[in-house]
């Protein structure tokens, strides 16, 4: 199904013309991309701390500040519920990676 969308996609759109994008290569590197954009979206919508990430090995925040000065870690625990950080503790496990 997605091979069709994007197939259709691309010759609708604005690179229709720009040589190599008609190519069975182009045709899989965008159906990878939509895959790989869906994907996330899961498992963005999902929640941070579930099996999906614990799956897919993504290490936790350290707590260094991001570019606008917020403290990952620090924000975590005092805005997160504690029954909700409960959850993600029996979730992840005593390693933090899932049992």
């Amino acid at each position: 199904m997605l091979r069709g969308v994007a197939a259709e996609n691309i010759a609708k759109g604005p690179i229709a013309e720009v040589p190599g994008t008609g190519t069975v290569a182009y045709l899989d590197a965008w159906v990878n991309a939509i895959t790989v954009e869906l994907t996330w979206c899961i498992v963005h919508f999902d929640g941070l701390l579930n099996a999906w990430f614990t799956v897919l090995r993504v290490i936790d925040e350290t707590g260094a500040e991001d570019e606008l000065g917020r403290d990952f870690v620090a924000s975590y625990n005092a805005e997160v519920p504690d029954r909700i950080k409960v959850r993600n503790n029996n979730l992840l496990g005593p390693t933090g990676w899932g049992s």
